[in-house]
């Protein structure tokens, strides 16, 4: 069995740093880089990526995920960037969802839902149809036989996939 040895309590002399010495370093901005690991793109890369991203959406033609990391990949190809930390060049769904969280004000993770065009057309004036025959089908009805079915979350279809799309 190893022998594990422990420091003593204070055998260790740690610099002290004083509340001044911090103060004046931020002040003259002496290492003061933003904390973390850097960036794979610079700042104006990233926005055109989340436009890109966002006018696909406003399209009607929503990326996932995997759509993304490719499109990333394809871009790091093309203009010779080599990222250590992607294999093959191919972000991780890991980085994806950190740059999601990145630009969250812009982009968000939404559930895919398929429409028909004459289901996405709906006007005023059919849905005030609509209510006009709740209207008459309700009349004479008691309150507590009246059930609201709402069908937030509910997913018949398996192939739905969550999406990015513009806040």
């Amino acid at each position: 069995m190893p022998k594990i040895s422990q420091r003593k309590l204070g055998s260790r002399p740690y610099k002290d740093y004083s509340e001044e010495q911090r103060l004046m370093r931020k002040m003259r901005k002496k290492d003061m880089r933003k904390v973390g690991r850097p960036s794979v793109f610079n700042e104006q890369t990233e926005n055109i990526i989340v436009r890109c991203i966002a006018m696909c959406a406003d399209w009607g033609f929503p990326l996932t995920t995997l759509d993304i990391r490719l499109i990333v990949k394809l871009y790091m190809d093309r203009h010779g960037y080599i990222e250590p930390r992607f294999k093959n060049n191919l972000p991780g769904y890991d980085w994806v969802k950190a740059f999601i969280s990145k630009h969250k004000d812009t982009l968000i993770h939404r559930l895919c839902q398929n429409l028909s065009r004459s289901r996405a057309r709906v006007d005023s004036e059919i849905i005030n149809k609509y209510f006009d025959v709740v209207e008459l089908t309700l009349n004479g009805a008691e309150p507590h036989l009246i059930i609201n079915y709402d069908e937030t979350n509910f997913t018949d279809d398996p192939k739905k996939t969550k999406v990015i799309v513009r806040r």
